[in-house]
């Protein structure tokens, strides 16, 4: 995944190896290929990756609305698959939101993956820069200098093959 992500000026910083398919099956490739049809069939080619009909990003209450109602209609239909303490659609909508449920939910799973902190941080690059707003970042030399899109192989270890 490749792109300019809120006001960043570099490409590489947000250039983000991703799996094919993940350990619980999930077809990523297929969903981006099909993600990157549908905006190519629209004609949009520049800007963010989920939009409106017309290319314009979504606010954060809009994306939450939707996943609001994506998840509670899955509740509805097998409460099973949700932790024992989501159990009314309420802690639905007050326990994911799209800012905070998927950075928490990728964190856990490196975690449970094993996932080395210092592979973590290479991934989360981007948010150090974008916190610096404008100025050097804090960030070691070794980690500064690494050419992320160079930086495929430490990841593969975390793939499945399709």
């Amino acid at each position: 995944m490749l792109g300019k992500l809120k006001g960043e000026h570099h490409d590489l910083q947000h250039l983000i190896p991703c799996c094919n398919r993940t350990s619980t099956g999930i077809n990523v490739r297929r969903t981006l290929d099909r993600l990157i049809e549908l905006k190519r069939s629209a004609n949009l080619t520049q800007g963010p990756a989920i939009s409106t009909v017309d290319g314009k990003v979504l606010s954060s209450k809009t994306m939450d609305d939707i996943l609001h109602a994506v998840l509670i209609d899955i509740f509805i239909t097998d409460d099973t698959l949700f932790p024992p303490n989501i159990d009314s659609v309420e802690k639905v909508r007050n326990s994911y939101q799209c800012f905070r449920t998927f950075r928490r939910s990728s964190a856990t799973r490196a975690t449970e993956q094993g996932v080395s902190s210092s592979d973590t941080n290479v991934i989360n690059r981007w948010k150090v820069e974008e916190n610096s707003k404008g100025k050097r970042p804090a960030i070691g030399m070794h980690q500064h200098y690494t050419q992320i899109d160079l930086l495929v192989k430490p990841f593969l270890r975390y793939t499945k093959a399709m």
